[in-house]
């Protein structure tokens, strides 16, 4: 059989197409807020965008310059939701905080105090007037 032949053969068969796609990838499932990890293309861009909080009022963007490079390394500034777009391929990507967020154990805290000081002072209010008159 000739390559021609062959290379019919495998588009009338459904063979997969060996042309590169726009993709992207990040080495961590879940970067860490002031860690780098590393973003690969799938084919070369000019830039890549880097979007905190899509979609929201206060998105903030980040563009990354690539230089035609398949590798860019990149050190996440926020946590939260992160969509990275390079060309017509985009991705989302949770970013983790570097540790335990200290506004949040004491929100936590708090919570529990206005949740249970509330029961007990409820508590002290039903006891405190005694059993009800007897008629």
């Amino acid at each position: 059989m000739t390559a021609v032949a062959i290379a019919c053969l495998s588009v009338l068969m459904g063979a997969p197409s060996v042309a590169p796609t726009q993709s992207i990838r990040v080495a961590d499932k879940f970067p860490t807020v002031g860690q780098k990890t590393v973003i690969t293309l799938g084919v070369p861009a000019d830039s890549i965008t880097v979007i905190y909080q899509p979609d929201a009022p206060v998105a903030r963007k980040v563009t990354l310059q690539t230089q035609g490079r398949l590798q860019v390394d990149w050190t996440p500034a926020k946590a939260g939701v992160v969509s990275i777009r390079a060309g017509s391929a985009s991705k989302d990507v949770s970013v983790k905080f570097n540790g335990t967020p200290v506004g949040g154990v004491l929100m936590l805290l708090l919570a529990g105090l206005v949740l249970f000081g509330g029961i007990a002072l409820c508590m002290a209010l039903v006891f405190k007037a005694g059993p009800p008159p007897k008629e």
